[in-house]
């Protein structure tokens, strides 16, 4: 695994495909744009001082913007399309089961793109319906086209590859549609307080009751 910032972030995404397929899917050449989403909203921030900051209901991520890495808080407010599509990228990366990864990534496909590939969709559609329920010809026809029939089966070793390229190529859309978006809508995002340690819901009743009049709400 390479050392560097982005090294680690193209291993985050990369180590969700096989060692195989990774070169055929294009993720080994790919730079991976959208650094350490988590998959889980933030709506406090503890100061250096010990406040306790409301947040407006954020997801955190890391972009290059202007040469810079920058953390971002995607408002749910603002931009609840983003803010979704992070938290998605986010679950994505600790997710285990193959079938699950394709269904997170194209959730935060929907979040961003209105006019997708049929072909990417059709995938999503063969694991999320029964096959007797693709009735739709275009979608009957990609899946034909790239298995040979409506049903992915995984202990076809042909399916299997042809399923983590599709993969692939759907993490690396989502990527840079998520990136793109969220480098036009940063003034629309709130920066970390310089310092600040951001908190679960579970941690903020122990630190609040510290000092329980330092808390204050901030908007975006």
């Amino acid at each position: 695994m390479e050392t560097t910032a982005q090294g680690y972030a193209n291993w985050q995404y990369r180590k969700l495909i096989p060692v195989r397929f990774q070169k055929t899917s294009g993720v080994s050449s790919h730079d991976f744009l959208v650094r350490a989403p988590w998959h889980l909203p933030y709506k406090y921030a503890e100061l250096p001082d010990g406040t306790i900051r409301q947040l407006d209901c954020s997801a955190l991520c890391q972009i290059e913007y202007e040469g810079t890495l920058t953390p971002m808080l995607v408002s749910q407010t603002a931009t609840p399309r983003l803010f979704d599509a992070t938290l998605f990228v986010g679950k994505l990366l600790y997710e285990s089961k193959r079938v699950q990864k394709y269904l997170l990534a194209h959730k935060a496909y929907e979040c961003l793109e209105l006019n997708r590939d049929h072909t990417l969709s059709s995938v999503r559609h063969s694991l999320a319906h029964a096959e007797i329920a693709l009735t739709q010809s275009k979608t009957v026809d990609a899946l034909t086209h790239l298995f040979g029939s409506k049903k992915i089966e995984f202990d076809n070793h042909c399916h299997v590859r042809v399923f983590y390229e599709q993969l692939g190529k759907l993490m690396i859309v989502v990527d840079q549609l998520l990136h793109n978006q969220l480098s036009v809508n940063i003034e629309k995002t709130h920066a970390l307080p310089a310092g600040a340690k951001l908190l679960m819901d579970w941690q903020v009743p122990r630190a609040t009751a510290k000092r329980p009049a330092s808390s204050t709400t901030v908007s975006p």
